[in-house]
């Protein structure tokens, strides 16, 4: 009788998080890491010894500017101008 309540709970909770989008997140979420990881290795065998050196490097670069989007800079500046009433306030 529990475990059957149990189940039910865990049921509707999966289709709350299906209504608020969890399983298209997901899945999207999934699908791209996949294909970044194929892409990897077709990257690899299509360029080069120096280009694929450009490649890597520029990809570094981009790396290093998406660590400051994990902290939350673009959350933090959306949120700031979005705070701001006047233009000289959104640029300042």
């Amino acid at each position: 009788m529990k475990v059957l309540q149990s189940l039910k709970v865990a049921l509707e909770t999966v289709k709350v998080a299906v209504r608020k989008g969890f399983l298209y997140i997901f899945t999207g979420s999934f699908l791209s890491k996949i294909s970044r990881f194929i892409a990897s290795f077709a990257i690899v065998r299509i360029l080069d010894k120096t280009d694929y050196g450009v490649w890597a490097y520029a990809q570094n670069i981009f790396q290093l500017f998406m660590l400051f989007d994990g902290l939350g800079i673009a959350s933090g500046l959306l949120y700031y101008c979005s705070k701001a009433h006047t233009f000289e306030e959104k640029t300042a």
